[in-house]
């Protein structure tokens, strides 16, 4: 899948009020549920990790941005990193 295209979500505004994923008085729809378990689920990224003495991690994940966080003898060091068709390569310097 590349994408997903969502054109409304609440059901008075949606020119097919049964594809929404709210109704009128806001509460949820299955379909909603289902949006939600994907989206911040199942299709989300997680990875924790310990790197072997070269310090050296590889992991795959789901196109988009990520915040990496590495840890180092009691020093925390973030940086924002997108991961695209063609991957990506970051380098954390915790000196």
């Amino acid at each position: 899948m590349d994408s997903v295209i969502k054109w409304g979500f609440w059901a008075p505004r949606m020119w097919k009020s049964n594809a929404a994923m709210f109704r009128k008085d806001w509460s949820e729809k299955p379909n909603a549920k289902v949006w939600r378990d994907l989206v911040l689920g199942q299709w989300k990224t997680r990875l924790d990790t310990t790197t072997p003495t070269d310090g050296v991690a590889a992991a795959r994940g789901h196109l988009g941005r990520y915040t990496v966080r590495v840890t180092h003898k009691g020093v925390t060091k973030q940086q924002e990193v997108t991961l695209t068709r063609t991957g990506a390569h970051i380098n954390v310097r915790l000196d």
